[in-house]
């Protein structure tokens, strides 16, 4: 990627994203095609609207655009670890069971099949060394116990064709939806020492965090029983509304992340800490809990227990269960997360870059916790950047490749990935198209 030069330009962008990959902050959406390109190997190189999700000081180094906004939208599924390609090629038709046999060898190994949700949408601007980004994310993850996925597959009769009693302990879901407005400013500082030019700037921005609705459920003991046959469910919820309307807001806080940045000829450097300071959580009084619980007999018997309870009014008999799920939503906060990159130009025509990712503490899971990864920008031909990029992500990976076309005014850059982490592996895909001078 060529480094911005101190020249002053003006950008006018509008983006089209389809992806899965998280941004690097938490609650903000990356407007940036070549950033995913570069497997998100972006901190030292974001500038523009950009810099509000990747760095704030960005926005008081060289290059920085005068006038720049866009528009992004990233969603995706996948589940692990019999994916979607999986299950895709037996549409229609009977799955082998030595194919079934080998599906439920690779969930037991793993301790359960995991699915995972992603989707944000988000709008940027950006005037000098100030910026502005609102937007909203949602993801939904989920689990199922062994015992679960071998009786979808199978039956209650099981792999082994011989009735036994199943647990679908351990299986889960979790989804949440936030909203986020955020204001970033960059004051930079340029340093000559010798024949050497330097600069430096530092930027913070300021968040506004709304919660907007969240679900958490999870098996406390259900059962498919095989003799006498009959299935007994478990699975408490607890959830922000029992309908949605309006623009809900179930829980709120403000954060700050702090960044700076420095760069000195053909190297830049940058570095973060998002949500240094961060005071969201959920108001589970506000909330609601259905007990979950149900059973099926085979002589017709039916006992269902799913209605919805305001938090304040759970019973005693219930409260052991709904007490643990309130706990988990009250740990459900933003931790600090430590962002490194540095970006290199090697040759005229070859940039390289890196970036290293750690949350500090466990909290929401909206992005991976931990990011070791480097990318690479070609330009044999000047107006035809290729990009490529790996990282290493808590687990599992990114693999990325995109390329650019740089007309005169005109900018385009689009850019594929494959991606496996914890809960599934989905493929991305992102295009930007930009104007400017």
């Amino acid at each position: 990627m060529n480094f911005p030069t101190t020249k002053t330009r003006s950008a006018l962008a509008l983006v089209a994203l389809a992806a899965i990959a998280p941004a690097a902050s938490a609650q903000l959406v990356s407007t940036s095609a070549a950033s995913l390109a570069l497997g998100d190997n972006y901190t030292a190189l974001a500038r523009g609207f950009n810099a509000v999700n990747w760095n704030p000081a960005n926005l008081g180094m060289p290059g920085n655009p005068l006038v720049s906004f866009g528009f992004a939208g990233r969603g995706a599924a996948g589940m692990d670890p019999i994916s979607l390609s999986d299950v895709s090629q037996y549409s229609g038709i009977a799955i082998p069971q030595a194919v079934l046999s080998s599906w439920l060898a690779r969930v037991q190994a793993q301790g359960g099949q995991s699915l995972e949700a992603d989707g944000a949408g988000a709008f940027a601007l950006s005037v000098g060394p100030l910026a502005f980004q609102v937007g909203t994310g949602a993801y939904e993850r989920g689990k199922l116990s062994p015992d679960a996925v071998e009786v979808l597959l199978y039956g209650n009769a099981g792999e082994s064709g011989v009735p036994r009693t199943m647990s679908l302990q351990g299986s889960r879901t979790e989804a949440a939806v936030t909203s986020t407005a955020a204001v970033s400013f960059g004051q930079g500082i340029d340093i000559g020492v010798g024949p050497l030019s330097q600069h430096f700037a530092v930027g913070v921005t300021a968040k506004y965090i709304v919660g907007n609705a969240l679900l958490l459920g999870e098996d406390a003991g259900s059962q498919l029983q095989a003799n006498p046959l009959a299935l007994n469910v478990q699975f408490p919820i607890i959830q922000s509304d029992t309908a949605l309307n309006g623009y809900p807001q179930r829980g709120h806080g403000v954060g700050i992340d702090v960044g700076a940045a420095w760069s000195s000829g053909p190297l830049a450097v940058g570095a973060t800490i998002q949500n240094f300071v961060n005071t969201f959580k959920w108001d589970v009084d506000q909330m609601y809990f259905r007990p979950g619980g149900a059973l099926f007999t085979t002589s017709g018997s039916r006992q269902t227990n799913f209605d919805a309870i305001a938090m304040t009014a759970v019973p005693d008999s219930l409260r052991a269960n709904a007490n643990a799920l309130a706990a988990e939503v009250e740990a459900m906060r933003f931790k600090p997360s430590l962002n490194v990159g540095a970006a290199f130009r090697a040759l005229p025509f070859l940039t390289v870059t890196g970036d290293i990712r750690q949350q500090l503490g466990d909290g929401m899971h909206l992005a991976e916790r931990t990011h070791v990864g480097a990318g690479a920008e070609l330009r044999i031909i000047p107006f035809l950047p290729i990009r490529a990029g790996v990282a290493a992500i808590s687990g599992g990976y990114v693999a990325s490749a995109g390329a650019g076309l740089d007309l005169f005014l005109l900018h385009l850059s689009a850019a594929i990935a494959a991606r496996k982490t914890e809960f599934s592996q989905s493929p991305s895909a992102a295009m930007t198209v930009s104007f400017g001078q």
